[in-house]
C-alpha cells in the first residue's frame, strides 16, 4: 500500500489508473476461494494493487499470502480487465479506473489465517454457485476455464475531467509511478514484427504506449499503433503480460510500466511515421535489427516460444 498512499497524498480521490493482481485457487474438489472484504462488505478474489516493481504475477502471489496465509503459485493468466466499465468508487471516496490481471493458481504452502482490514472469513465455493461478489470477479470466474485468456474490446472513450498520465506526471513531479500500457504484435506474411524507431533516441521497439483513463488496453494498442504507423489494427489475442523494470527517463521521471502484449492484424492504412515520436516504421526480424529498446528481445523470444499460451513474468 506504500505506493497508493504515496500517490493519494498528491492527487487526492480523483480517477487514476491502477493495477491489481487477482489469483482464482481452488481446493482438491474444484471450488474456488473467497475471502470476506471488509472494505466493500463482500465476498471477492485474493488481490490487490501492485507495488512499485512488482509484476502482475508478483503482486497475485504477495496479495495471496498477506490476505489468506497462503502461498500460491500463478500458472495461467485468464482474464484481463480494463475497461471503465468496471471502475472502482471505494467505500472513501477513491476512484479507480482498474487494470485487473487474473491468473489461475495452485496452492504451494502455507495455512488459511484471517489479516485485519483485508480478510475477515473464508469459503470455498463452487466456480458457478459462489455468494455476492463484485461484478469483475464474477466476469472474470465467467472466463476462467477458456483456452485464452479473455480481455475487454477497444474502447476510447475519453474519462470526463479526469486526468491524463502526463497530467498526473504533472502532479507528482519525478516520483515513481506504475502505470499500465499495450504493446501490439504485427507480423507480415514472412512473420516479420513491426517495429518502430524513436525519434528521441534512435532505438527500435514496438508500437504501443501507456492508458490513457477511459480506454481499455486494447483501445490503447489500437490508438497508439495508429498514431505511431498509420496503420488500424485489431487486437485479437493476448501474447503477454509484463512488469517489474524501473525506467528513469533523462528529466529524472521514473516509471514502472506493465505492458500487455496483443497478437495484432492491421486492418486498414498504410505505413506512416508520425514524424514526431517515430521517424522510421519497418517490419524486421529482432535479430537483423541493433539499437533495440532493452528488453524486447527477451520477451519476444519467450513469446514465441510459447506459442499456446500467454507469458508472463
Amino acid at each position: 500500500m506504500d505506493y497508493l498512499r504515496g500517490l493519494r497524498r498528491r492527487v487526492g480521490h480523483e480517477l487514476i489508473p491502477l493495477v491489481y493482481g487477482t489469483v482464482i485457487v481452488c481446493d482438491e474438489s474444484g471450488r474456488v476461494l473467497f475471502h470476506h472484504r471488509p472494505d466493500f462488505d463482500i465476498w471477492g478474489l485474493p488481490g490487490g494493487i501492485l507495488e512499485r516493481g512488482e509484476s502482475p504475477a508478483d503482486c497475485a502471489r504477495r496479495e495471496a499470502f498477506e490476505e489468506t496465509g497462503l502461498r500460491v503459485e500463478p500458472e495461467r493468466l485468464t482474464a484481463v480487465l480494463s475497461s471503465p466499465k468496471h471502475n472502482v468508487l471505494y467505500p472513501n471516496g477513491d476512484r479507480v479506473q482498474q487494470i485487473t490481471f487474473f491468473f489461475a493458481g495452485r496452492i504451494v504452502g502455507g495455512s488459511l489465517r484471517t489479516a485485519r482490514g483485508e480478510s475477515s472469513r473464508f469459503g470455498f465455493f463452487d466456480p458457478t454457485d459462489f455468494p455476492p461478489t463484485l461484478p469483475w470477479y464474477a466476469l472474470a470466474l465467467t472466463h476462467r476455464a477458456r483456452s485464452e485468456p479473455f480481455f475487454d474490446p477497444p474502447e476510447f472513450s475519453a474519462a470526463a475531467g479526469a486526468p491524463s498520465w502526463s497530467v498526473l506526471r504533472a502532479r507528482v513531479g519525478t516520483a515513481p509511478l506504475v502505470l499500465p500500457g499495450a504493446t501490439a504484435l504485427v507480423r507480415d506474411k514472412n512473420g516479420r514484427f513491426l517495429f518502430v524507431r524513436r525519434a528521441d533516441t534512435g532505438l527500435w521497439g514496438l508500437p504501443g504506449g501507456l492508458l490513457e483513463l477511459g480506454e481499455s488496453l486494447a483501445g490503447t494498442a489500437v490508438r497508439e499503433t495508429e498514431e505511431e504507423t498509420g496503420l488500424r489494427i485489431e487486437p485479437l489475442r493476448v501474447r503477454g503480460a509484463f512488469g517489474g523494470h524501473r525506467v528513469v527517463f533523462p528529466g529524472g521521471d521514473i516509471l514502472y510500466p506493465i505492458s500487455t502484449y496483443f497478437d495484432a492484424v492491421v486492418c486498414s492504412g498504410s505505413i506512416r511515421p508520425d514524424g514526431k515520436e517515430i521517424d522510421r516504421v519497418e517490419f524486421h526480424h529482432p535479430a537483423d535489427l541493433s539499437g533495440i529498446v532493452p528488453g524486447i528481445c527477451e520477451r519476444l523470444q519467450r513469446i514465441t516460444d510459447s506459442p499456446n499460451s500467454p507469458v508472463f513474468a
